[in-house]
């Protein structure tokens, strides 16, 4: 099962006509494959349709006004570390086609590290496939003449996501270099008429570094829907795989 790093999903339908439910129902899961359904981000938080359905959240940030109320919204120390990273030298780079390869290297150390697969050509062909629409773009924090932290941004007219990310091992705490590149998702993001950045995905106990981070610069926490659907041969199937793999 391959879901390349897509967080949300669902279809586009009438509620009126047709359940999430009897959708699902429509597709027919073989005895070897594996379901798994995510809803696109709920901005009314209508949770009766996702009963049921495991309720996940995210960080959105509403990009109304100009630059500069945007920044002004933020809280004080916010303000004060993205300015810090400036004056001590981290700078941002917007890297082109070309240059992709020098984030897909750090973003392969970061993937390594947490256990989870980077899939290196589909990202060039979705990077390929958007770029000139400017929907898409990549951004890297650079200290010292290295690339040290940076993150693919993926965007429609209504939203752009912190999609992909990459990061060295050992970066000093006090460089402040991801807020930073999180003010330049928003720049990006207000230059190109976007109405909202999503900080993709919030887990408070699981990561409550990042966490704290995504919530520095937004307190509207969103909810979307995870439900996972397989047969029992399936998870029968998994289980051994799973030990054979403990064997080896």
């Amino acid at each position: 099962m391959v879901i390349y790093e897509i967080p949300y999903g669902g279809w586009i339908y009438n509620k009126d006509e047709i359940s999430i439910r009897e959708l699902i129902k429509c597709l027919k899961v073989g005895w070897r494959e594996k379901l798994v359904y995510r809803s696109n981000i709920v901005m009314d938080d209508n949770s009766n349709d996702y009963k049921g359905f495991i309720p996940q959240e995210t960080v959105i940030l509403d990009l109304k006004g100009d630059i500069d109320d945007i920044f002004n919204r933020l809280n004080r120390k916010t303000r004060n570390k993205i300015r810090r990273a400036s004056k001590i030298g981290v700078k941002i780079r917007y890297l082109s086609m070309s240059e992709l390869g020098d984030f897909i290297r750090i973003s392969r150390i970061l993937k390594k590290r947490i256990g989870q697969p980077c899939y290196e050509e589909f990202y060039y062909k979705v990077f390929e496939k958007y770029v000139t629409e400017h929907r898409i773009q990549c951004l890297a924090a650079e200290y010292n003449n290295e690339i040290i932290s940076g993150g693919i941004l993926i965007a429609n007219k209504n939203f752009s996501i912190g999609w992909i990310p990459g990061r060295k091992a050992d970066i000093p705490n006090n460089l402040y270099q991801n807020e930073l590149l999180f003010w330049e998702h928003i720049v990006w993001s207000k230059r190109n008429n976007i109405k909202y950045l999503d900080l993709n995905g919030l887990h408070q106990k699981k990561l409550p570094h990042l966490a704290r981070l995504k919530l520095s610069f937004s307190k509207d926490i969103r909810r979307f829907y995870a439900k996972n659907y397989n047969r029992v041969r399936y998870k029968i199937l998994s289980s051994i795989q799973n030990i054979v793999k403990k064997d080896i």
